[in-house]
């Protein structure tokens, strides 16, 4: 009974450490949406100035009204969801919060789930022996 109960204290506590790190990663990595990685095409080459793209239209007036084009943010990002499909399992789109987070939550839900069922049950079984014997006491008053 010690080591299930150990057992389970032990993988409730990786679990949360993964999930704990998970969260912290894509916390620090700018909390995106979809992962993305460092693109070298889209990278500026060296002598490039900051502007890009907004040197191209600055006499179209594109910029007047929505302000200056924003910068392409190229680096990487752990996502919340990952940013391929269809999935491929190899394919390195696929890491994300979901999908480092969500199987040790799940692990963690699973190992817990059948001892909450089985404390269920067990309330459940008293409960319904205190009933018959609540029963039985008023019947045999009664005789």
């Amino acid at each position: 009974m010690l080591a299930r109960t150990l057992g389970r204290t032990l993988i409730l506590l990786f679990s949360l450490a993964l999930i704990i790190q998970a969260f912290l990663l894509w916390n620090g990595t700018g909390r995106a949406a979809w992962t993305r990685y460092h693109n070298p095409v889209l990278a500026p080459a060296p002598g490039d100035d900051d502007n890009g793209f907004a040197d191209l239209f600055a006499g179209t007036g594109l910029d007047d009204e929505r302000g200056p084009l924003e910068a392409n943010d190229n680096r990487f990002a752990l996502g919340l969801f990952p940013s391929t499909y269809p999935w491929a399992l190899w394919d390195r789109h696929i890491v994300s919060f979901a999908t480092l987070a969500g199987p040790a939550a799940l692990i963690a839900l699973i190992t817990f789930a059948g001892p909450l069922r089985r404390g269920m049950r067990k309330r459940k079984a008293r409960r319904k022996a205190r009933e018959v014997k609540k029963q039985q006491a008023g019947d045999s008053k009664g005789i």
